[in-house]
């Protein structure tokens, strides 16, 4: 079958999206009769099959979920496994753009996110110091005053 991909689409979407859509692995993963998520039927058959090879860099199911879920799918069945994602739709792989632009905005979400993080822990440090420096500081005075009262 013929997909018509967006450009620059994680290879991780187009993976999951040919493997679901391709009606050898039915018995394995297939799309739900709502065509809007799709089902392990085996994830042990799909573990040993697919994992390690097929565009996927993990080597273990339950990584794969942890993938899943990074990539915003949403699980909503556990027996069978059942994930849905709103722009994971069977016979529309151009909603995947939609996919990618919203991962874009997570990454850069969680980019200045972490950079907000890295300047107040900055800023945290700089004050420790200078309350460090007024302490030795005064720590000094204290022993000059001392001393000069004994002396």
């Amino acid at each position: 079958m013929v997909h018509n991909f967006p450009k620059g689409l994680s290879t991780f979407y187009i993976s999951v999206y040919k493997l679901v859509d391709d009606r050898s692995t039915d018995s394995i993963i297939s799309w739900s009769k709502s065509n809007q998520s799709f089902i392990f039927w085996r994830p042990e058959e799909f573990n040993r099959r697919f994992l390690g090879s097929a565009g996927f860099l993990c080597y273990d199911y339950k990584e794969f979920i942890v993938d899943l879920k990074f990539y915003g799918f949403d699980r909503i069945a556990r027996e069978p496994w059942e994930f849905r994602h709103e722009d994971f739709v069977r016979g529309q792989p151009e909603r995947l753009k939609k996919l990618m632009l919203k991962g874009g905005r997570r990454r850069r979400e969680a980019t200045r996110a972490n950079e907000k993080a890295k300047a107040k822990a900055k800023q945290a440090e700089n004050r420790l110091r200078q309350l460090r420096i007024r302490s030795q500081s005064s720590s000094l005075c204290l022993l000059m005053l001392i001393s000069f009262l004994f002396i």
